[in-house]
């Protein structure tokens, strides 16, 4: 059975497209180019982030998330496996102007998990509004 098709999500582009899939092909490929990676965002390059990361992740092999509110150490032994900018994002560093927010002094190494969970108490359109 064939698959319903609807009008591009881009106002003003007439492409029919799979129901489903938003935007067509042109228009994708324009919006992601747009955003960019996460390393590219704000300036910089995917090479350099790699290699933050990377002496983030050697520096810091267990993860350093701690709890904030009572000022003790680590509170997670897991491996570090993501590169945090912490105590500010680097949405904030650039923001403000920051010329290398991937600095290794501005990342710290968390597990998955605990990223996830200060990711979403910190961060607008997840779970905390600001």
């Amino acid at each position: 059975m064939p698959r319903a098709m609807k009008v591009c999500s881009k106002p003003g582009c007439p492409q029919l497209v799979p129901a489903g899939t938003g935007r067509c092909a042109g228009h994708r490929s324009e919006a992601n180019r747009a955003r960019g990676g996460y390393a590219t965002r704000g300036g910089g390059n995917a090479a350099d982030w790699r290699r933050a990361r990377a002496a983030c992740l050697a520096r810091d092999p267990l993860c350093r998330c701690t709890d904030e509110r009572h000022g003790h150490g680590p509170v997670c032994t897991a491996a570090a496996t993501v590169a945090d900018h912490y105590p500010e994002t680097k949405a904030d560093l650039v923001a403000r102007g920051v010329t290398d927010p991937d600095a290794l002094h501005r990342l710290r190494g968390v597990c998955a998990s605990c990223h996830g969970k200060h990711t979403a108490e910190t961060t607008p359109g997840g779970w905390n509004v600001r």
